[in-house]
């Protein structure tokens, strides 16, 4: 069983792929909870449940259910996605991860920040400026 309060009481959650993972029971008063989520999938479980509150909210703004066909579980009138559970890659290229980070928006790089300073913190960042001085010292 999915105890959804232990995730959807994070203040900042705003991408939560629940999908694939055979999770059972009702999750609505979750989804509610979490006022920042932009993204939930829970298509491909076990969820039954009624969504018409979240519908309601009009949020998160991409929610993915299995609400389709004959089999539905999940009541879902604002669902970006309802999957039915005959069409086994329902969802699939939506979620797909892409590593190429200007894929979806054209997005490039202006520049690049290589360094020390641009990863660690204090006494690494320390350590690195003074050219590992204070580490040999150490050995």
């Amino acid at each position: 069983r999915f105890h959804s309060y232990l995730i959807f009481d994070l203040p900042n959650l705003r991408f939560l792929l629940l999908h694939r993972n055979q999770l059972t029971g009702a999750i609505e008063d979750g989804i509610l909870r979490a006022d920042k989520l932009d993204m939930l999938t829970t298509d491909k479980n076990e969820i039954e449940d009624d969504w018409t509150r979240v519908c309601e909210l009009g949020r998160p703004e991409f929610l993915s259910a299995d609400c389709g066909g004959n089999f539905e579980k999940v009541y879902c009138t604002c669902c970006t996605v309802c999957c039915e559970e005959s069409n086994p890659e329902c969802n699939d290229e939506i979620v797909l991860a892409n590593l190429d980070a200007r894929w979806e928006t054209n997005f490039t790089r202006s520049s690049y920040n290589f360094g020390p300073n641009s990863i660690f913190e204090g006494d690494a960042a320390d350590e690195a400026e003074s050219g590992g001085a204070e580490r040999k010292a150490r050995q």
